[in-house]
């Protein structure tokens, strides 16, 4: 069947309109779309799109996807751009990516494994050569991927159907990627922005106890189809999904998971030691994932873009509005003079200020923190014509803590600004945390509580403090300058936040050594023990949450941290009685979902 259909122009949210000529394939049950692509119209995408029938759900470099809302039911488009001169020539080698996913998913459904119904696809040939192509699938009404449903619409259930729900969903998951990898399935991107969760399912979830929400995969132009997945294979796919899966999921939900899929792969003698293969493979390919993401930062894609003028460079997020990245590049100083507290106004040693200031537009009231750096010597100003900035660095190691789950400001925005041959000023705009105190004045505010209500507040930041840590040492993050004074406190309802601030000594390594740690967490106890709010119960509070979200392999961490943390310094008695208290004891160095 041939028809002409749309290509996009250069502006992504108009519709297709391609000069070659589309060829479709329609599958055989999809009678009306027979009769609509076989119109000298075709895909009429730039007409759906005027009267409200069509809308983009999202946009990239390779393709763009629009949803329909036709009389006979919801279908989604993927339009496969061929703006690379190399994209039309390796279709003389492989086939479309719309031609791959149709097979594809109609390949996975025979196998039994749910996924989306495809309807058609087409591809644009010019000269011989395939340019641009199409994929039409079925849309799945009231539903979501797992990550969304997680995070935004779990929390509105009550407490008791939320539990429920979760634990539906843990073993729902496990069941698919059991059944996937059962039946040959090899995802090469599985997510949990790619598994979609059929709402309706929930409520007969929750009336029906033995009932498991519906799960679909999607996205499956680059699926491997095989005989059944050897462990080998399996792990490193269980680890893609944990990556994306893990930071939005319990410990409760993890064991549950691994539980259910060990029941559902009997072909496989699965165990502890497979547990913790899984473990070590996700920490691993999370850190090669999140290494590619930190290059982002500095260029131009959907979630950050950079900007050029006659002074310097800027880069800031994608929801800050591009006039006011250029307003700093021309006059940076003005944000200074926005400062509403000069008692705010901080100078730090090494060339930095540090300031509470707003944005210098008055649409934009929300307070930010204004950090300016400048060389303080000849020789750093030589420097820093050949390498990054300290802001800059900032810059980047704020977004990556946030992306590994570390708690700290938002970085907003951070520009350049030449001063003459050599000389160059820095600017980051940070978000600023409101309510926010130091750790420090948060000891002096413990006092004044009630005694159980200083109890209460007392373990809670000792855990969070010791998961903050951890945290840190598992992505291999170093900081050689870890104090109260860098870490903000922000008191909710019923639980406490623990933030990380200046992050200039902060280190992105393979691994944290046993003796940095130990060295970590030694002068952290040291300058901790004089706050007479935390006792030797709280350090022993601290370091079990930081050895159940370390590193899990230090089956001998305690002796060798006690060892390090004597011959660093005589004076940390809180440290190792703490280390060898009975509490610590308890502590076993293993994922949290095995702990148990």
């Amino acid at each position: 069947m041939d028809s002409q259909s749309g290509h996009p122009p250069n502006s992504t949210a108009a519709a297709p309109r391609p000069t070659g000529l589309v060829r479709w394939h329609v599958a055989d049950e999809w009678r009306e779309w027979k009769e609509l692509l076989s119109e000298p119209a075709g895909l009429r995408l730039e007409q759906w799109l005027d009267s409200g029938q069509a809308h983009e759900v999202k946009t990239g470099e390779h393709r763009t996807v629009y949803r329909l809302d036709l009389p006979h039911g919801t279908f989604y488009v993927k339009h496969y751009h061929g703006r690379y001169l190399l994209g039309p020539g390796r279709h003389l080698v492989q086939a479309s990516a719309s031609r791959r996913e149709f097979h594809k998913a109609v390949e996975v459904g025979n196998r039994n494994v749910p996924t989306v119904r495809p309807v058609a696809f087409g591809e644009q040939v010019r000269g011989g050569l395939v340019h641009e192509s199409f994929l039409v699938t079925e849309g799945v009404e009231n539903s979501s991927s797992v990550r969304e449903y997680i995070l935004d619409r779990l929390p509105q259930l009550p407490r008791a159907e939320r539990c429920r729900a979760r634990r539906k969903l843990a073993v729902a998951l496990a069941e698919l990627c059991a059944t996937a990898h059962r039946a040959g399935v090899d995802h090469d991107d599985l997510h949990a922005g790619n598994v979609l969760v059929r709402h309706e399912t929930y409520s007969n979830a929750g009336e029906e106890e033995d009932a498991l929400p519906g799960l679909q995969l999607i996205d499956l132009p680059g699926v491997r189809l095989s005989r059944p997945l050897n462990w080998a294979r399996s792990r490193a796919s269980l680890a893609m999904f944990n990556s994306g899966w893990w930071d939005c999921a319990t410990s409760a939900d993890q064991w549950r998971f691994w539980k259910a899929y060990v029941a559902r792969r009997p072909d496989l003698k699965l165990g502890r030691s497979e547990a913790l293969e899984v473990v070590a493979a996700t920490r691993e390919y999370s850190r090669r994932i999140l290494a590619k993401r930190g290059k982002r930062t500095l260029r131009n894609n959907r979630d950050y873009y950079s900007m050029h003028g006659s002074q310097g460079t800027g880069h800031a997020v994608s929801d800050l509005p591009r006039r006011v990245l250029r307003d700093m590049l021309e006059e940076p100083e003005q944000w200074l003079r926005t400062t509403t507290e000069p008692s705010g106004r901080a100078e730090a040693a090494g060339g930095r200020t540090t300031a509470k200031t707003h944005l210098p537009r008055p649409a934009e009231q929300a307070p930010v923190a204004l950090q300016h750096y400048w060389p303080t010597t000849w020789w750093e100003s030589l420097l820093d014509g050949f390498r990054r900035s300290r802001a800059v660095r900032a810059w980047c190691w704020g977004h990556a803590l946030l992306e590994r789950g570390i708690a700290t400001a938002r970085p907003l925005a951070v520009c350049e600004v030449r001063r003459g041959a050599w000389r160059r000023e820095a600017y980051v705009v940070n978000q600023w945390i409101e309510d926010a105190v130091t750790l420090c004045d948060y000891g002096r505010r413990l006092a004044e509580l009630e005694p159980r209500a200083r109890l209460l507040r007392r373990g809670q930041v000792a855990y969070h403090l010791g998961r903050l840590i951890g945290g840190l040492h598992a992505w291999g993050i170093g900081h050689g300058d870890l104090r109260a004074d860098h870490l903000l406190v922000v008191e909710r309802d019923d639980d406490v936040e623990l933030y990380l601030i200046d992050l200039d000594a902060v280190r992105f390594l393979r691994r944290v050594s046993q003796r940095a740690q130990a060295k970590e967490l030694a002068r952290m106890a040291e300058r901790l023990a004089s706050a007479p709010w935390l006792t030797r119960t709280d350090l022993a509070r601290i370091l079990q949450a930081y050895g159940r979200t370390a590193a899990p392999k230090c089956t001998d961490w305690k002796t060798v941290a006690w060892r390090t943390a004597q011959a660093i310094s005589a004076a940390d008695v809180a440290l190792t009685a703490s280390i060898r208290s009975p509490m610590w004891r308890k502590t076993q160095f293993r994922p949290a979902f095995l702990a148990r």
